[in-house]
């Protein structure tokens, strides 16, 4: 068989290995109900997140449209803050997602309660942790032209999703530095999957398939709106203004959280996995998977 052949098979076990961690990570997600609780959680504190930073903007309107210079003065900053918030808030919970799963997998059973107050423990590494990825994700984008930072951008994910695998249990459950952290998730990865890093890139399919929920997601939330916006426009007692109240605190904070909701379920689904994974290879309990199981789930050979 040639090289080129055996790159094409190699590459195909993968990806049938990887979909079948992606499989995985959604039963864990299922089975661990409480896990439900992470990305709503997550899903509110963007909403918020984002509701704070564009209602700061906003205010200051009138003195951005007179300014030239405000997108600097106060659009960089904003959205540099914004990144960072968004890398802030995914860390902690998905950290907090890593000590349910965790604790399920050796009680059975677990704690939000106590998972948040692990992730506070652990504030300073994920802050940390959230520039760097902040950092990244704004390096990664598209240049003016729209092309000049494709490259760089991809090769930057791919080796962000590389380094970042096991970040969160790591991060949970190992009292490490930064630096000390970032080299154990790396080091966990080279060693144990190393050759079955294509497959747990595969999760990337878990996320478009998201994509293709939101947009679901978009049409049920359009004609949601269009029709209770009928029926306020026949309540004639109510001011013009109930509408733009019922719209800006109503419509769009929970159009918000359920579309960061949809999103933050694969996401943590991933962490589960990882975490399952993570405590596999250090030979802890695994919960509902057994050895076989994941040994089965890695192996790309």
């Amino acid at each position: 068989m040639s090289a080129i052949a055996e790159k094409i098979k190699h590459f195909f076990i993968r990806f049938f290995y990887g979909s079948k961690l992606s499989l995985l990570s959604l039963q864990a997600f299922f089975h661990y109900k409480k896990l439900m609780l992470i990305p709503l959680l997550a899903a509110i504190g963007l909403a918020l997140v984002f509701g704070a930073i564009f209602g700061f903007i906003f205010m200051l309107h009138g003195y951005m449209l007179q300014s030239e210079n405000a997108k600097y003065v106060i659009g960089v900053p904003m959205t540099i803050l914004l990144f960072f918030c968004i890398a802030f808030l995914k860390t902690f919970f998905a950290v907090v997602g890593a000590s349910m799963t965790g604790q399920y997998c050796q009680n059975n059973q677990a704690s939000l309660t106590h998972a948040i107050v692990e992730g506070f423990k652990k504030l300073r590494l994920i802050t940390a942790w959230s520039t760097l990825a902040a950092v990244i994700r704004i390096s990664s984008g598209k240049g003016k032209d729209g092309k000049s930072n494709s490259l760089f951008g991809f090769v930057a994910n791919m080796s962000w999703s590389y380094l970042s695998f096991f970040i969160y249990p790591v991060i949970a459950y190992e009292n490490n530095t930064f630096m000390d952290s970032l080299k154990r998730s790396a080091n966990l990865m080279k060693t144990y999957f190393g050759a079955t890093s294509g497959s747990i890139f595969t999760f990337s399919a878990l996320y478009k398939v998201s994509l293709i929920v939101l947009l679901g997601y978009a049409y049920l939330m359009r004609f949601i709106f269009n029709n209770l916006l009928l029926v306020v426009k026949h309540l004639s007692f109510l001011p013009d203004i109930t509408i733009t109240y019922f719209l800006i605190f109503v419509f769009i904070p929970c159009f918000c959280i359920g579309f960061w909701f949809i999103l933050e379920v694969a996401f943590t689904a991933q962490v589960a996995v990882s975490t399952i994974l993570y405590r596999y290879v250090n030979n802890q309990l695994t919960g509902i998977f057994n050895r076989a199981t994941l040994e089965d789930a890695v192996k790309a050979r």
